[in-house]
């Protein structure tokens, strides 16, 4: 194969395939005027409001969404699987005169975009194409010519595509290691009937699972995927250092020993520098997990087998897509040995009666998810005494229709295919601690442009406000110091870094809001004796 015969098929097919405009979702005009409406009251999806019962929601763009992204990813699978046979029959010597031709080519953007994925679910779907991808690194890996490029900062960006492998490869090992230690569990194997099974010899060892002609389907083979992403990485890895500059590892998700926060930097700085790398762990003590978590008995009572799979895949992505920023985050904990249990704390958005303060939530995958939505309880309740929100009961209940808590419309509802623990998360920090939770209450919206229905409002959040510094921070950071929660480093962390900000804005609280004397004195206290 001559390198004229392979730029002639690069050109005229490989970059039409993928050079296409992505693929949006188009909100439909009822679903367009819906939102609207919704901003003006409050926020739908929390099982209360006008919009609670209606019907006109549901999925079908996004599945139309999904349908189209399949027919796309069959194109580009079939000139990328083209692609790799054709460079496989071309000489070492005319393929080194065609790295100038592949650098001004957009190749090393496409194989970005390719790889430019922070979840498993999505890398799951579109397997076939990053499988083809991998292949092609791995064949190349032994030609230091065309292997460069993999190491070269694509243009407009500050980053490789080795380091989008590597961050890649730190999904696959949380992945791998999931799947591995909960093997208490039985794991169905992946189902590979549409696949041959061939040898590639750029790959060694590794085999490639290439879908039948015209049989492209989307099986689960995610175990398949973090194998191969880990071998590709190491045979890069191994010739990281033969290229300059050095690839740049940053951001790859690797945790790293806890920086100190310099005082130079700006506050969000400050806090991104100290809690960054504490947003999502995997616990190795099992048995105080366990112990502390809500859901523990119905591990041990369950009768069916979980989808160990799927719950992987939907830990794995927490690690890149989980809210962070010093306003409002959302930090979690999954017990290594049983990946069905997951702690979350979710920190109080700013400007609402919750801010800063830290609220706990145990989490559970049962043996039904992902047909069935994930079970969550929140646990800071003040003891079973508070009811933080009018969808976040004392009892520890969470009143969400995406959680099926409520019985929301199509669009609201929990959706096996679409819906994600992620999107479970952000319902909670964005729709439910909000600035005026009084109206969540089922009726009380036709006040809320009313004397009376501001004058309820300010005194539910005066309330909120006050359970607010005693359990969602003075609580917390007496359990922090005292070891009795997974948290421990989130919550001394996050208000270290947050003190002065918070003292000062409970301080404004204080004014109209009548928390005690002694209360603040204790938080102040527990808040300056945080040390860096």
């Amino acid at each position: 194969m001559t390198h004229s015969s392979l730029q002639s098929f690069y050109t005229d097919e490989f970059l039409p395939a993928f050079l296409e405009q992505k693929l949006e979702v188009t909100k439909s005009e009822t679903t367009q005027d819906k939102d609207k409406l919704s901003k003006l009251v409050w926020a739908v999806g929390t099982g209360f409001g006008s919009h609670a019962g209606a019907t006109n929601g549901n999925f079908s763009s996004l599945d139309q969404h999904t349908e189209k992204k399949k027919e796309l990813l069959i194109k580009q699978y079939q000139v990328m699987t083209k692609l790799n046979g054709l460079l496989q029959h071309t000489s070492t010597q005319d393929a080194a005169l065609l790295i100038p031709f592949f650098r001004d080519n957009h190749f090393s953007e496409i194989l970005l975009r390719v790889f430019d994925e922070d979840s498993f679910l999505s890398l799951n779907l579109a397997s076939p194409i990053v499988m083809c991808a991998l292949e092609l690194l791995g064949q190349s890996s032994h030609q230091d010519d065309f292997c460069s490029l993999f190491f070269e900062p694509v243009d407009g960006q500050h980053t490789s595509v080795f380091d989008s492998l590597m961050k890649l490869s730190v999904l696959a090992d949380d992945y791998l290691k999931l799947t591995e230690n909960c093997g208490k569990h039985e794991v169905k194997e992946t189902t590979l009937s549409n696949y041959n099974v061939s040898y590639q010899p750029g790959l060694a060892h590794n085999k490639e699972y290439i879908p039948k002609e015209q049989q492209l389907e989307y099986n689960d083979c995610s175990k398949v995927l973090a194998e191969t992403i880990r071998l590709v990485a190491g045979l890069l890895k191994e010739k990281a250092d033969s290229f300059q500059p050095a690839p740049s590892t940053a951001n790859s998700g690797v945790v790293q020993a806890e920086p100190t926060p310099s005082p130079s930097l700006s506050l969000d700085a400050q806090y991104e520098k100290a809690l960054n790398h504490l947003r999502f762990l995997s616990v190795e003590e099992h048995g105080r997990f366990e112990e502390r978590h809500l859901f523990a008995n119905e591990v041990r009572k369950q009768t069916r087998l979980p989808n160990m799979r799927r719950i992987s895949q939907e830990i794995t992505s927490l690690r890149t897509s989980l809210p962070f920023n010093i306003g409002s985050s959302v930090f979690v904990r999954v017990d290594e040995n049983c990946a069905q249990l997951i702690k979350a704390v979710i920190s109080g958005p700013e400007d609402t009666p919750y801010e800063s303060g830290l609220f706990e939530f145990d989490i559970f995958l049962n043996s039904g998810f992902p047909t069935q939505p994930p079970q969550v309880i929140i646990t800071t309740t003040g003891n079973g005494t508070v009811r933080f929100n009018p969808n976040l009961y004392s009892d520890g209940k969470v009143c969400l229709s995406l959680l099926g808590t409520w019985s929301g419309d199509a669009g609201e509802s929990w959706n096996p295919v679409h819906s994600t623990l992620i999107q479970v998360f952000v319902s909670i920090q964005a729709l439910i601690l909000v600035d005026h939770p009084f109206f969540n209450e089922p009726g009380y919206e036709s006040s809320y442009n009313t004397d009376e229905g501001r004058k309820q409002d300010r005194s539910y959040n005066n309330n909120i406000r006050r359970q607010t510094v005693q359990w969602a921070m003075i609580d917390q950071i007496q359990k922090a110091q005292s070891g009795n929660t997974e948290f421990a480093d989130v919550i001394l962390a996050h208000f270290r870094v947050k003190k002065d900000i918070i003292l000062k804005k409970v301080e404004e609280w204080k004014a109209d809001t009548g928390i005690d004397d002694k209360a603040m004195e204790t938080l102040r206290t527990l808040l300056e004796g945080l040390k860096e």
